[in-house]
């Protein structure tokens, strides 16, 4: 046997280095396997689980939010009082008129402190979309620059709305005249709820908050309704209840 010093010490490094390669190769395809791939299926802190949908260059959840949890874990206030939700200024939820049957198709009803909670509200790696977010999926599926930077009722020449739109009658009121549903985004009526308590428009119309302030008082949302074929982007109390939908955060932040 070769008992040169020196041929043990090469033999000793040969043997490092490849064993080095071999679990950097073997981490990398496990860091692959384990990598979200949109399509899959999302399951929050509450062990919700979420169809997910990629448009254009982003991915995003295709189910409504339904955690009453952030995602560390902390329980989100539910306010079904009217006086509660009129008066809290932390994070909140309710299910439309306080019926936890709608959960399930629907989801939940947020305040807007809870969309923007720093423990954050959409499962780890997931973030709310901002005004600008909503804005790139408007253009993917077809809206102009210039009519996504403006407010109110836009995009509705392209059907922005429609391509938003579960279509049929099953949970959207008649009409629901153009609604195709071409971008997989799959919007459900979810009504909202009124600083006051009230509840309105399940069946009829989707508000969607965006991450995004508008001023003290109010921050950017969207919606969708059952007779046009546009979608709103206005300004709404942040003491509204609305929607929430996740998109996957990116390197290059939102």
């Amino acid at each position: 046997m070769n008992s040169n010093p020196i041929h043990k010490i090469i033999i000793f490094v040969f043997t490092l280095t490849l064993s080095s390669f071999i679990q950097c190769g073997t981490d990398s395809q496990n860091d692959s396997a384990n990598q979200f791939r949109c399509a899959d299926t999302l399951t929050d802190t509450d062990g919700n689980n979420y169809q997910t949908i990629q448009i254009g260059d982003q991915c995003w959840m295709a189910d409504n939010l339904r955690s009453s949890k952030y995602s560390d874990g902390t329980t989100i206030p539910n306010y079904p009082v009217e006086a509660d939700w009129r008066t809290t200024n932390i994070g909140a939820w309710v299910n439309y008129s306080n019926n936890s049957e709608y959960d399930e198709v629907y989801g939940k009803i947020y305040n807007w402190f809870a969309v923007t909670d720093s423990r954050g509200i959409c499962p780890e790696g997931w973030i709310v979309p901002g005004d600008e977010d909503w804005k790139t999926l408007e253009i993917t599926i077809g809206m102009t620059q210039s009519d996504a930077d403006s407010t109110g009722w836009r995009g509705t020449d392209q059907n922005i709305g429609g391509k938003l739109r579960i279509p049929g009658l099953d949970f959207w009121e008649s009409p629901n005249e153009g609604a195709s549903n071409d971008s997989g985004f799959s919007g459900m009526p979810s009504g909202l709820r009124y600083p006051d308590g009230r509840f309105l428009s399940l069946g009829r119309s989707a508000f969607f908050w965006t991450s995004t302030w508008f001023s003290i008082s109010e921050a950017y949302g969207r919606v969708i309704v059952f007779s046009r074929g546009g979608v709103s982007r206005g300004v709404y109390r942040k003491d509204f209840g609305l929607s929430v939908r996740c998109i996957l955060e990116t390197d290059e932040g939102q």
